[in-house]
């Protein structure tokens, strides 16, 4: 191998590890994003039942199962932990990142090849969901081998392989069992996209009926077997919820993941804009990229409220977005032209979002006792009450970020391009970690109140959790729920017979009378951090002090 190119590899392999598995169990499962998949890994390492996905010991017949299986065999072989169930898509972050190195190497040369990892590992955005328990990094791995192939095949040099086809199939395959079927549709509007672009290249039937063949046999195996299992009843019912989320998409749905593309997407995102302005080559690589990008985008938008919160698998946009940024940066260089104003937008951006302002925020945090004063919400003032822990340094981060973003201004005027890239690679290296290590553990506990922390304490009890205006999957989590032998009927949990203690946490102020009334027959442990903990104890263990109390 080249040395230049392997010095390359070790280069991009260290910062990959640095931004991916370093502190990586160090913060707690975030609510709406993680804990739903991560549950769904837990119960499958609980069970030993491989054969199907349960969410609540229910079975899901049209989840995918492929990440929750990845990270059932996570959980058996290192236990039950954060870092467990991050650790599959860690993994393929890693190698997404490589990847992408050496398909840009062999397209475009050690330049592009560079700019292009750099710009992919620097993103904000890869570096922070790059290291969740989500179904994206799976996803990009996936989609990303199965375009990849499809580009090759589709290329004067490699017309000729006849395996490609079935790669492309297997390839799919696997991203379909990741993300579900629509992500096959998607692929196929991708690669009818593609065609367009390139109208003078045919399209080849007998490698196209290949890779269907090699995409459906595996699919259809699998949802067959959960055919047979559960039945029709139950498999048009999860079919039918699947295609409500669809009706029910609201503009939100539309505006979080764009809002957060702009955020967290810097620097790829600065670069994207003018893209097209490169050569035939380049051209060429447009047609593959872009309609990646636009098709993963909306299908973010249009599908990602299915599972999981929509900007939480945004990560599926950064290898197209990244590629579509490095043909522009790559032009620039050879050029050595000004850059676009729009660069300039984006890095002033990023310099006042994630250099001044946690700057300045987590000085302020540090003093809470500032803003409790204005605050005229008893629940808010509840939750300001919880020790973020900080140590006093917070404020560093931010403040190097922003020390960091003002030098490179200077690398955009004076038109140091590999400067910029490299220095900003660096700053999302330190920033990220800087936050996993130091800010994040206690700003999530923080925000998702003392859930985890009471329901570690019963992990190893027989026991089952209900919530109340707070993430159901976080606390069966952390409590590590055993299976019921009965169904999980929330009205029986609540009133009827129960063989164990049974406990609710719930949002201070997500209590009204008529949910007190429902609750009666439950004892209050305590309140903190906004929540409140009660339980009700299986027959013979009594109750002593109910909610129906406070009804007087």
């Amino acid at each position: 191998m080249n040395p230049q190119k392997s010095g390359d590899l070790i280069f991009f392999g260290i910062c990959s590890f640095l931004g991916f598995l370093l502190f990586l169990g160090g913060v707690p499962l975030l609510a709406g994003i993680e804990s739903t998949l991560a549950e769904q890994a837990r119960e499958m390492a609980t069970t030993d039942w491989f054969l199907g996905v349960t969410h609540n010991y229910k079975a899901k017949p049209m989840a995918p199962p492929l990440m929750v299986w990845l990270q059932a065999i996570s959980i058996k072989i290192f236990g039950l932990s954060e870092w467990a169930v991050r650790l599959p898509g860690a993994l393929m972050s890693m190698l997404t990142g490589l990847l992408l190195y050496l398909q840009a190497y062999r397209h475009r040369g050690r330049l592009y090849a560079r700019l292009l990892s750099v710009l992919y590992l620097a993103s904000l955005l890869t570096l922070f969901e790059g290291r969740l328990a989500t179904i994206a990094p799976a996803l990009n791995l996936f989609m990303m081998l199965a375009l990849m192939q499809l580009e090759r095949m589709d290329s004067q040099a490699d017309k000729e392989d006849a395996n490609a086809p079935w790669g492309i199939g297997f390839w799919l395959a696997l991203a379909t069992l990741s993300a579900g079927v629509s992500i096959f549709f998607v692929a196929l509007l991708i690669f009818l996209a593609y065609k367009l672009w390139h109208p003078a290249r045919r399209i080849p039937l007998l490698s196209v009926g290949k890779g269907l063949l090699a995409w459906f046999v595996p699919v259809a195996i699998w949802y067959a077997l959960q055919l047979m299992l559960h039945g029709f009843p139950l498999f048009r019912e999860a079919f039918i919820l699947q295609g409500q989320t669809f009706i029910n998409i609201t503009v939100s749905d539309f505006l979080w993941p764009l809002g957060l593309l702009i955020l967290l997407g810097f620097p790829a995102i600065g670069w994207v804009f003018r893209a097209g302005r490169t050569d035939e080559k380049g051209h060429q690589l447009m047609g593959f990229a872009l309609p990646w990008l636009v098709m993963m985008l909306a299908w973010v938008i249009l599908a990602g409220p299915a599972s999981t919160f929509p900007g939480g698998i945004l990560l599926v946009v950064m290898p197209p977005l990244a590629m579509l940024a490095a043909l522009y940066l790559e032009q620039l260089i050879k050029s050595q032209k000004g850059a676009g104003i729009e660069v300039y937008l984006f890095t002033g951006l990023a310099l006042v979002i994630w250099g001044f302002l946690p700057a300045l925020i987590n000085f302020l945090l540090g003093n809470l006792n500032w803003i409790a004063q204005e605050l005229p919400d008893d629940f808010l003032l509840e939750r300001l009450k919880l020790s973020l822990d900080w140590h006093g340094l917070e404020w560093l981060a931010g403040a190097f970020f922003l020390l960091g973003m003002l030098y490179n201004f200077v690398n955009l005027s004076k038109r140091n391009y590999i400067s910029y890239a490299y220095l900003q690679l660096f700053l999302g290296l330190i920033f990220v970690l800087f936050s996993w290590k130091m800010l994040l553990p206690g700003a999530v506990r923080y925000a998702q109140g003392t859930t985890a922390d009471f329901c570690q304490q019963l992990a190893k009890q027989d026991v089952y959790v209900i919530t109340e205006g707070t993430d159901a999957d976080i606390a069966r989590f952390y409590a590590d729920i055993k299976p019921y032998k009965q169904s999980f009927d929330r009205a029986r949990l609540l009133e009827g017979e129960i063989s164990r203690d049974v406990y609710l946490i719930a949002r201070s102020d997500a209590l009204d009378r008529e949910k007190r009334a429902r609750y009666r027959l439950f004892e209050k442990l305590h309140e903190e951090g906004g929540l409140v903990f009660y339980r009700r104890a299986k027959r013979g263990r009594g109750v002593t002090e109910r909610l129906d109390r406070g009804l007087k």
